[in-house]
């Protein structure tokens, strides 16, 4: 599929995954809300995926 990617995982059983990363922010507690969410393309490092869920 055009839009999914390989990313290495590092793992024995299971070496690649395909997909995209998502990124989600949500309040803690019973009630939880998300508050943001997005997809983005290939396998950035978390600390890239942060701040744009955090821009209006």
């Amino acid at each position: 599929m055009p839009f999914t990617a390989g990313m290495p995982k590092g793992k024995a059983h299971k070496k690649y995954e395909f997909g995209n990363q998502v990124g989600l922010i949500a309040t803690g507690g019973p009630t939880m809300t998300i508050k943001a969410i997005g997809a983005f393309e290939g396998n950035p490092h978390d600390r890239q995926t942060i701040q744009p869920l955090l821009e209006p």
